[in-house]
This record gives structure tokens, C-alpha cells and sequence, in this order.
């Protein structure tokens, strides 16, 4: 008798099944570009070799323009300007009073001179010319010393802002120098960067640039 066939168990296949649904299809392409602020700021002290006395800002803070960033030493000359200035006030103070004298002492020399008319005594007009002559010398050299005390002063102001970094724009810190304990000023080295992130300048350098279409909005990633 013919020997019977070997009969093998067959393995069952599993399918997966997905719906069709009809849709768009997108192709993307990636595109590196730069997204650079329209207007920045590297500032910097004009003083090497000096003390920090106060740092007032950090990486990520808003910033506007006047704004004090950094400073070093002021003791002396903010004692320096106070002084200046209360002697510019003493000096407005006395000229002040010279024309105040002035004005007085000239009305008293009017009615003398009206009373020296009615009584056929002595012209007092000299006498008005006189005194207004003197109270003018006096106004004037007053006024030559305020004028030389505000050159002072502007002076003092002046060596102050040195001595500051002040924000020229406004803007975000974007990188700050990180100064160790200690260390002093470096004259000419920037060491904070204001950023108007308002407006930037989008950059793109690719041989898919053309994908970009000016108007258009894009989502950056």
C-alpha cells in the first residue's frame, strides 16, 4: 500500500486593516535659518581698573533707555556734585537778593528825587545811577560765578556717566559678562548686549530658501 502524505499544520496569518481616508498630502522640508534682532547694543566701560560698586541687571530682564546697567565707584563724585550744586544754589540764593536790593534801594532814590524836585534841592538822579550801577556789578560777578559752578557741575556729571553703563536703547539683556569676585573694570571690553527684540531680521542660507515666500507666515521651531 501506498505510504499516506505527512500533513503539516499550517500557520494563520494576521492582517491589519486600516481605513482609507481621503486627505492632503504633506511634504516637509527643514530649513535652518538665523533670527537675528534688528538693533543691539555691545557696551562697555571707558575706564579700566576700577571697582564695580553695583551690577543692577541680568541675562533675560527688560531693559529702557537711560536705564543705569552697571556702575563703579561714585562716592567722590556724587559727594563732589552735591557740593557743586549746593553752591550753585547759594549763589542763585545771593543774586537773588542783589536784585531784590536793587530794585528797593532804586525806588528809594525815585521818591527821593521826586521829594528833591518839589523842594528845589539837589538832582537825586546821580545818586539812581549810582546805586544801579553798583547792584549791577554785583549781579554780574554773581552771574560770572554761577556760570563757571554749572561748567563745574557738568564737568562732574560728565565723569559721572564715565562711569556708568547706561542703556542707549530699549531692549533685552541678551549676554552679560559674568565678573568674578573681586575682579575690576576693563576699559573698552564689551560686556553687556542690549537687543531690540521688537524687529528681527529673519536669515536663511539654504538651497531651500526658495521655499520661503516673502509675506507669508511661518512657524519657527
Amino acid at each position: 500500500l501506498p505510504t499516506a502524505p505527512l500533513l503539516v499544520e499550517s500557520e494563520n496569518e494576521e492582517y491589519v486593516v486600516s481605513e482609507v481616508v481621503r486627505g492632503d498630502v504633506r511634504i516637509t522640508e527643514t530649513v535652518r535659518s538665523t533670527y537675528t534682532p534688528s538693533a543691539s547694543q555691545r557696551l562697555g566701560f571707558s575706564l579700566g581698573d576700577e571697582r564695580i560698586s553695583g551690577i543692577y541687571v541680568q541675562v533675560g530682564d527688560t531693559v529702557e533707555a537711560g536705564d543705569v546697567l552697571m556702575e563703579l565707584d561714585l562716592s567722590d563724585i556724587d559727594d563732589q556734585i552735591r557740593a557743586q550744586q549746593n553752591q550753585i544754589d547759594q549763589l542763585q540764593l545771593q543774586l537773588q537778593h542783589v536784585y531784590e536790593q536793587k530794585a528797593l534801594s532804586v525806588s528809594q532814590a525815585q521818591i527821593q528825587d521826586e521829594q528833591a524836585a518839589e523842594n528845589s534841592v539837589p538832582d537825586w538822579t546821580s545818586m539812581v545811577n549810582e546805586v544801579t550801577q553798583q547792584y549791577n556789578e554785583q549781579a554780574q560777578q554773581l552771574e560770572n560765578s554761577i556760570s563757571v559752578a554749572k561748567l563745574r557741575l557738568q564737568e562732574l556729571q560728565d565723569d559721572k556717566k564715565e562711569r556708568q553703563i547706561i542703556a542707549p536703547i530699549s531692549g533685552t539683556i541678551t549676554y552679560m559678562y559674568e565678573f568674578q569676585e573681586g575682579e575690576r573694570s576693563k576699559e573698552g571690553e564689551s560686556i553687556i548686549t542690549i537687543a531690540d527684540m521688537s524687529q528681527s531680521l529673519f536669515e536663511v542660507y539654504s538651497e531651500n530658501a526658495s521655499l520661503l515666500v516673502p509675506g507669508e507666515t511661518y512657524s519657527l521651531t
